[in-house]
C-alpha cells in the first residue's frame, strides 16, 4: 500500500504491516515534535479487503500534548550560591561541594529552568533500587536557607529526550520556598560533572 498524497509537510513513514487472511496492509507515519508543545505526532493508515468485493479504511491518529512548566516553578535569578551534596538517603554525604562563582551559579540555575516537568503519563518503572542521591541547594544568601531544592538519583545519567516518558522512572524532585513543586525530567548530572569537574553520576548497582 501506498500513502503519498496531500501528506502534510515533515512527516515520514515510521512503520509498516501486512496480514492475512483478511488481507490488509499498514502505513504509520510520524512527524517531529514541537518544542513545548507536543512530543509526537502519528497517523496510522489501515486498508482491509473484505469478503464481499469491498474495501474498509480505518485511519487513526494521536498527540502527546505537553504539559508546559510554570514560570512561577522556576529557580530564582538571584541565587548566589549553590550547595552540593552526594550520599545515600539517611547517611551523612560522602561528597559536598559549594559553588560561588558567578558565571557557574547562573549555568546551574539556567540548566534547571531549562528543564520540562514530568509527564503526567502512566508508565511501568523497574524495581526500585536505593542508591546514592545528589542534592542541590540554591542559596540566595550565604547564611541564608534554600531558596530551592532538587534532589535525584545519582544514576540519572541516561541518554533520553527531556520529553521521554521514562523520566517518570527518576524525576528530579523539586522544593522552591519551602513548597513541593513539580518533578522535572532531564540528564542534570552529566553537564554539571563537566562544569564542575567532580563525579556525581554514578552506575546503578543492586
Amino acid at each position: 500500500m501506498c500513502v503519498d498524497a496531500h501528506l502534510p509537510p515533515g512527516s515520514k513513514v515510521v512503520g509498516t504491516g501486512r496480514s492475512e487472511p483478511p488481507f490488509s496492509e499498514s502505513v504509520v507515519r510520524a512527524w517531529p515534535a514541537v518544542p513545548g508543545v507536543l512530543a509526537g505526532r502519528w497517523l496510522e493508515v489501515e486498508v482491509t479487503a473484505l469478503a464481499r468485493d469491498g474495501t474498509r479504511l480505518y485511519a487513526k491518529s494521536q498527540s502527546e500534548w505537553l504539559v508546559d512548566r510554570p514560570r512561577s516553578e522556576r529557580i530564582p535569578g538571584d541565587v548566589r550560591r549553590v550547595d552540593i551534596s552526594e550520599g545515600r538517603p539517611g547517611k551523612r554525604p560522602f561528597l559536598t561541594d559549594r559553588v560561588r562563582a558567578r558565571g557557574r551559579v547562573r549555568a546551574l540555575v539556567r540548566l534547571f529552568n531549562s528543564l520540562g516537568i514530568v509527564q503526567p503519563v502512566s508508565i511501568n518503572c523497574p524495581a526500585e533500587v536505593v542508591g546514592p542521591v545528589v542534592t542541590f541547594r540554591f542559596r540566595t544568601r550565604p547564611a541564608g536557607p534554600a531558596v530551592a531544592r532538587a534532589s535525584v538519583s545519582a544514576s540519572a545519567t541516561f541518554n533520553w529526550s527531556a520529553t521521554t516518558a521514562g523520566w517518570a522512572c527518576v524525576p528530579i524532585d523539586v522544593t522552591l520556598r519551602g513548597r513541593g513543586r513539580a518533578p522535572l525530567a532531564g540528564n542534570v548530572l552529566t553537564p554539571v560533572d563537566s562544569q564542575l569537574h567532580v563525579h556525581l553520576a554514578r552506575p546503578l548497582r543492586p
